[in-house]
């Protein structure tokens, strides 16, 4: 029982990270840091890219946004673009709830997640920075304010994003980060009110319970042996309800338990597997976002999104059949 206690409480750090995430994501938000960036076409492209990798709220309507004043192109292309360029974000970044679901259930270090991830990671780069890379964008608007601050705040914490892939230290680098921030902005307690409490205590219970999980995992082996014999259904399963539920936090929780059952191994495929189904599902708000004021059907939508999630499943797919 005092090792399961212990490790119950060393995983509820990762709870720890997502607060300190949510601080910056509000300094973000009311200093308007990225309303530093003077706009050009080839710091568009850029700022597109970044606006799936800060953590700020509401990245769809920041791309979509953007893209709408400076696309030269139809609508249907600025659409799925605007998606896929704002989701690369679930895959590998510390600052998502989803990733320190897994990093704390299955107590592994970012290095070792990325490490597991690489294939999905490189195969959905490659149609993203595509989309991104062919867009014709256009400034048609003026930006007078000539202050470099924000890109400094961007910079440093690219930085620690940076450095935590090679060294396990992304609360410390984020707790610095955060520090920095609060010396230069002084927000006060106003980032109390932008702190989500609700997700933190699910990350917290999904934590707790994927501890216990995995400190009992040969009792319920004995339950489950049925669908552990059965790897192939446990994936349709898998994506059915991710599908369903259309939540980044919950398909990292499913993907947590299902990794636990079969094994560390099968961590990136069952990641994919539920992150196809969170980026296809229709209860997933950020399709809606990305489909709005679209003159063109939901078919080019949904099967330029399709042929992203096939390729990433069949590419993981085999590479772990090969590995594993």
């Amino acid at each position: 029982m005092l090792p399961e206690l212990q490790s119950i409480i060393l995983n509820q750090q990762y709870v720890l990270l997502l607060l300190l995430v949510y601080c910056i994501i509000s300094i973000y938000k009311n200093y308007n840091i990225l309303g530093s960036i003077k706009p050009t076409p080839i710091k568009g492209k850029i700022i597109i890219l970044l606006s799936g990798l800060l953590p700020i709220p509401g990245r769809i309507v920041l791309c979509k946004s953007l893209l709408d004043t400076m696309s030269d192109i139809p609508d249907k292309r600025t659409n799925v673009t605007a998606y896929i360029s704002t989701h690369h974000y679930y895959l590998w970044s510390p600052l998502e709830k989803s990733v320190v679901i897994l990093l704390g259930g299955l107590s592994i270090t970012y290095a070792q997640f990325i490490s597991y991830m690489l294939v999905p990671i490189f195969i959905y780069m490659i149609f993203m920075l595509y989309h991104v890379c062919t867009l014709k964008l256009k400034i048609t608007s003026k930006h007078t304010d000539d202050n470099q601050s924000g890109s400094i705040d961007i910079l440093l914490l690219l930085l620690c994003l940076i450095v935590s892939c090679f060294v396990d230290v992304i609360i410390e680098s984020l707790l610095c980060y955060l520090v920095y921030l609060l010396i230069k902005y002084k927000p006060g307690l106003r980032i109390i009110k932008d702190i989500d409490i609700r997700t933190l205590v699910y990350v917290s219970v999904i934590l707790v319970i994927g501890c216990v999980v995995k400190h009992n995992i040969s009792h319920i082996h004995e339950y489950l042996s049925g669908v552990q014999g059965d790897l192939y259904l446990a994936m349709i399963l898998s994506f059915i309800f991710s599908f369903i539920l259309g939540s980044s936090s919950k398909f990292s929780g499913l993907c947590l338990l299902m990794t636990i059952i079969y094994g560390l191994d099968y961590m990136c495929i069952f990641y994919v597997i539920d992150f196809s189904g969170y980026m296809l599902s229709p209860t997933h708000k950020c399709t809606l976002v990305a489909q709005s004021g679209c003159k063109s059907g939901r078919g080019y939508f949904y099967s330029r999104l399709m042929c992203i999630c096939l390729s990433m499943i069949v590419c993981t797919g085999l590479y772990t059949w090969f590995v594993v």
